[in-house]
């Protein structure tokens, strides 16, 4: 149904497929909201529902301690769609305790959870109210290179 692009390198080459295989969303970016990528005039159809929030690793390079990166990830979200990146080589196996942190907190804070999938189903029944957005590669603070990131009107 969906489709994450390494790094957050993509390119219209990367839309192309994803529209070929009429993918239900992606999640090949960074950015602030869902939307259709397009790209030299080129309009593409698959759903991109880009990274909101700074990864874990990000944080840490960026300066802050790892025991308030947690409270620091959730003080980001908003009212809107926030997606996290979680790593299984950081995140994930490694430190299950830490992502049930970000779910106790990010809950009494009054945040739920969705799947990607879930999120695209309910986004696509409205998709005449689903803009486009020019893409561009910049850095993302404490990251490492550029990343592609949804340019917001």
């Amino acid at each position: 149904a969906g489709f994450a692009a390494p790094n957050w390198r993509s390119d219209q080459k990367i839309f192309r497929v994803e529209d070929q295989y009429e993918l239900l969303y992606a999640s090949d970016l960074r950015g602030s909201y869902p939307f259709f990528p397009e790209v030299n005039g080129i309009h593409f159809k698959t759903l991109q529902i880009p990274v909101t929030l700074p990864c874990t690793h990000e944080c840490i390079q960026a300066g802050i301690a790892k025991s308030k990166v947690v409270k620091y990830i959730v003080s980001k979200l908003t009212n809107g769609i926030n997606v996290w990146t979680i790593h299984d080589w950081y995140e994930g196996l490694s430190e299950e305790e830490f992502v049930n942190r970000f779910i106790r907190l990010a809950q009494t804070e009054g945040y739920s959870f969705l799947t990607l999938q879930k999120i695209a189903v309910r986004l696509l029944s409205q998709r005449e109210s689903i803009e486009s957005c020019h893409i561009e590669n910049r850095p993302v603070e404490g990251g490492i290179g550029e990343v592609t990131h949804q340019v917001v009107h």
